[in-house]
């Protein structure tokens, strides 16, 4: 049985490149938890190009546990690939990833991103996830995420959500 991690008990640190690990490991156990659910969201085996320019750019972070990497998530101030180009008004969030001994934390992790942006003077919270992931869909909507249309791309579709920065703490 999985131990579960109180949401706010862990540090929120910006990941550097001797973090690159880190970042993987948490990246490929959600990866490999999701395919297991018939979802595949990253490769088994997450590759540099993915990440690794994300964390040059200081845009990824990783919570840590006692010093121990639990989850990652990355924030950019754009997003071109799929809001287009837009007003500098948003935070956009991407692979956030937690380890299942951690589960639980990915509310911190949208809560601090919606800090992050509210405190960079940005109006909104932005993410997006695959089309086909109804659970993760749901999990974004419950979170106070409004959906804004799909985007789609020669072999995926994603689907993008928003919510005003400051609604973190007034949803369910």
């Amino acid at each position: 049985m999985a131990v579960v991690v109180e949401p706010l008990d862990v540090d929120i640190r910006r990941a550097d490149a001797a973090d690159v690990e880190s970042v993987r490991e948490v990246l490929e156990e959600a990866a490999a938890w999701l395919l297991a659910r018939g979802i595949e969201q990253w490769p088994a085996r997450v590759p540099d190009a993915m990440f690794r320019p994300s964390i040059d750019a200081g845009e990824t972070w990783l919570a840590e546990r006692d010093g121990v990497a639990v989850a990652t998530i990355t924030l950019q101030w754009s997003d071109e690939l799929f809001w287009g180009v837009q007003p500098s008004v948003a935070g956009y969030v991407h692979r956030v990833a937690v380890r299942r001994a951690a589960a639980g934390v990915g509310r911190r992790l949208l809560t601090w991103a919606d800090e992050m942006a509210a405190a960079a003077g940005r109006a909104y919270l932005r993410l997006d996830c695959s089309s086909g992931n109804e659970r993760l869909r749901a999990y974004y909507e419950d979170a106070g995420f409004t959906y804004c249309g799909d985007t789609a791309e020669a072999t995926w579709t994603v689907s993008r959500y928003e919510r005003q920065v400051g609604q973190a703490g007034q949803v369910g």
